[in-house]
C-alpha cells in the first residue's frame, strides 16, 4: 500500500505541477501545444491509432469505445478527437489511474475514467460498445481466454494489440523467453480447439513507469490459437496491421476483428 503522508507544493498550480507530481514515472511526451514536460515517447500520435481508424468504415466519428488499461490515457485522447462519441477507460494500476486523470485535466478529456479490473467490469454484464480498444492487455492477463469470452460478449469490434508465443521465441527473443517457464504450461480445450497457454513470470518491480497486470504472471497464447478463439465467437474479419515475429519484447501484432 502506498504512504498515506501528504506532499504540498509551494509553486503557483500548473499544469505541469500536477504532472511534476509523478516526475520520473512517464513514458509519454505530451503535443508539444500543452507546453508540458513528462516522459519522452511520442504516444499522443500513435499509429495504430492511425491504421485502425483507416480500416473502420468512418472512423471513429460517432463510436462508443470501451478502453482496456489505458495507461496514460494517450490513446484515450487520440480516439476522442478522432471522433468518438464517448470512452470510457478502465485502469487497474492506481498510479497510472491517477496518472491519467492529470492527463485529462490537463487536455481537457471527456472521457469517463474507471479505477478498477476490467474483467471483473465485464463480467458484471455491462452495456454494448461500438468498438472494444484492448490494446498491450492480452499477454499481460492471467486468463486470457475469458478475457476475450467477455470481450466478445459487449461489442462486434475489438481492437488487439499484444505479444503472442511462437517456437521461434527462444531465438528471436532470449531476453523475453528466459522469463517463460514451460513446464507451468497449461493446454485447455476451446471449442474443440487445443489451446496451449504459455506461462511467462513478470521479472521486474511493479513500481515507477510499469505496465502489466496485476497477478504474478500472464498466459501468452500463440498468434492462430487467438484468431481461432476469436472466429469462433463470430468475429470472422480479422485485419493485421503488423506482425512482428522478431519484436526483441517477444513476437507482436495488432489487428482489428469484427463480426461479418
Amino acid at each position: 500500500m502506498r504512504s498515506a503522508e501528504a506532499a504540498y507544493c509551494a509553486d503557483p498550480p500548473s499544469n505541469q505541477t500536477a504532472i511534476d507530481i509523478f516526475k520520473g514515472t512517464w513514458t509519454s511526451a505530451f503535443p508539444p501545444d500543452y507546453g508540458v514536460t513528462a516522459g519522452t515517447l511520442d504516444s499522443f500520435d500513435d499509429v495504430r491509432v492511425r491504421w485502425a481508424s483507416g480500416i473502420l468504415p468512418g472512423g471513429f466519428t460517432n463510436l462508443s469505445i470501451l478502453e482496456l488499461g489505458p495507461y496514460e490515457a494517450y490513446t484515450t485522447w487520440q480516439l476522442e478527437r478522432l471522433g468518438a462519441r464517448s470512452v470510457t477507460a478502465i485502469e487497474a494500476n492506481d498510479l497510472n489511474f491517477l496518472k491519467a486523470l492529470v492527463v485529462k485535466e490537463v487536455t481537457g478529456l471527456k472521457a469517463k475514467l474507471l479505477y478498477g479490473d476490467f474483467t471483473a467490469y465485464l463480467a458484471r454484464d455491462p452495456a454494448r460498445f461500438d468498438l472494444v480498444w484492448a490494446s498491450g492487455v492480452l499477454y499481460h492477463s492471467s486468463d486470457p481466454l475469458r478475457l476475450l469470452e467477455l470481450i466478445a460478449r459487449v461489442t462486434d469490434a475489438v481492437f488487439i494489440h499484444t505479444h503472442y508465443y511462437s517456437d521461434g521465441i527462444a531465438a528471436s527473443s532470449p531476453h523475453a523467453y528466459s522469463f517463460f517457464e514451460p513446464g507451468r504450461d497449461e493446454t485447455r480445450q476451446v471449442d474443440g480447439r487445443e489451446v496451449r497457454l504459455h506461462y511467462k513470470a513478470y521479472g521486474q518491480l511493479k513500481r515507477g513507469a510499469f505496465s502489466g497486470g496485476p497477478a504474478e504472471y500472464a498466459w501468452w497464447m500463440e498468434k492462430e490459437d487467438i484468431f481461432a478463439v476469436l472466429r469462433a465467437r463470430g468475429f470472422s474479419d480479422i485485419q493485421v496491421g503488423a506482425d512482428d515475429p522478431g519484436n526483441p519484447n517477444g513476437p507482436a501484432m495488432f489487428f482489428l476483428a469484427r463480426r461479418g
